[in-house]
C-alpha cells in the first residue's frame, strides 16, 4: 500500500485506507483507474477518506491514486457519488 505518498496522511487516513481495503477486498494500488470498475473504486474512496478521514481534496489528492486529478476534478467525483451512487 502506497501511503507513503501522503506527506500529510495520519494514523486515522492509513486506518481508514486499510479497512476500505479489507472491505472491498482490493489493494489500492491494484486499483485501474482506467476501467470503469477502478473509477467507481476510486471514487467510493475518495467520499470513504473525505467522510471517515476528514481530510480535504488537497490532502486526498497527494495520494497516487488522486494525483492525476484536479481538486475540482475530486470535488465532482464526491459529488457525483454521493447523488448517485452512494445513496441510502
Amino acid at each position: 500500500m502506497e501511503i507513503t505518498a501522503c506527506t500529510t496522511a495520519n494514523s486515522s487516513a492509513e486506518k481508514i485506507i486499510m479497512e476500505f481495503e479489507r472491505m472491498k477486498g482490493i489493494n489500492i494500488d491494484d486499483i485501474d483507474t482506467t476501467r470503469h470498475e477502478g473509477k467507481r473504486l476510486r471514487g467510493e474512496l475518495l467520499v470513504y477518506l473525505k467522510e471517515n478521514a476528514g481530510l480535504k481534496y488537497k490532502e486526498i489528492g497527494e495520494f497516487d491514486i488522486f494525483g492525476d486529478l484536479s481538486f475540482v476534478s475530486l470535488r465532482s467525483i464526491y459529488r457525483n457519488m454521493k447523488k448517485n451512487h452512494l445513496k441510502a
